[in-house]
C-alpha cells in the first residue's frame, strides 16, 4: 500500500503535483468522503484526515523510529526507516535509541499493555494499544527522555534490545543502526 502525502500543503500547492493530485481527487477522495475531517479541508484539500505536522517533524530528525500496530493479539515493536510514512493503523514513537526499544519490548510493558489496553471482542482477537491508557500510564524506569547518561542499567537494556533485533532478523533482514 502506498500513501500519497501532501502534508500540510494547500490544495493549490498539492495540485502542482498533477498526477498524484488527480489520482487522489478522482479515486481516493470519493471513497473517503465520509472520513474527511472538515477542519483540514483548507490545508490539504481534505485528503488527509490528520496530517500530524509535529509528529512528522519529530520523525524527520531521526534515521529510524519505533512503531507498533494499534490492534493485535501480540504486541511487537519494530524499527522503521525515516522514509516510511506511517498511517492511522500504526502507533509510532519518535525515538531511535535501543534502550527505549528494549523497555517497550520488556515483559512488564507487555503485561501492562495487555491489562491497560482496550479489549476487542474476546481475548483471542487481541487488544488495542492505546496511548493514553497504556503508554502514558506505564511506569517507565525513568520518565521518557530523562534517562541517565552512561548508566549501566540503560546500557544493559539497550544491549539486550540490540540482541533481540539481531536474533529476530535471521541474517536476511538488516536492522537500521543508530
Amino acid at each position: 500500500m502506498w500513501i500519497i502525502d501532501f502534508g500540510i500543503m494547500t490544495a493549490e500547492q498539492a495540485a502542482l503535483y498533477e498526477r498524484p493530485f488527480e489520482y487522489v481527487r478522482m479515486t481516493v477522495q470519493p471513497e473517503r468522503a465520509d472520513e474527511i475531517n472538515v477542519k483540514h479541508t483548507k490545508t490539504s484539500g481534505g485528503f488527509t484526515p490528520e496530517p500530524r505536522p509535529a509528529m512528522k517533524k519529530a520523525l524527520s530528525r531521526l534515521n529510524r523510529f519505533i512503531a507498533t500496530i494499534a490492534v493485535g493479539k501480540h504486541r511487537h515493536f519494530v524499527w522503521l526507516e525515516q522514509k516510511i510514512v506511517p498511517d492511522h493503523a500504526l502507533l509510532v514513537f519518535a525515538r531511535a535509541d535501543n534502550y527505549f526499544f528494549g523497555v517497550l519490548h520488556s515483559r512488564p510493558h507487555e503485561l501492562w499493555a495487555q491489562r491497560k489496553g482496550t479489549q476487542l471482542r474476546e481475548a483471542e482477537s487481541g487488544f488495542r494499544y492505546t496511548p493514553t491508557s497504556t503508554f502514558e500510564t506505564f511506569p517507565f524506569p525513568w520518565p521518557p527522555n530523562s534517562e541517565p547518561e552512561n548508566d549501566a542499567r540503560v546500557e544493559t537494556i539497550a544491549t539486550a534490545a540490540q540482541e533481540l533485533v539481531r536474533s529476530a532478523t535471521c541474517g536476511s533482514i538488516r536492522p537500521v543502526h543508530s
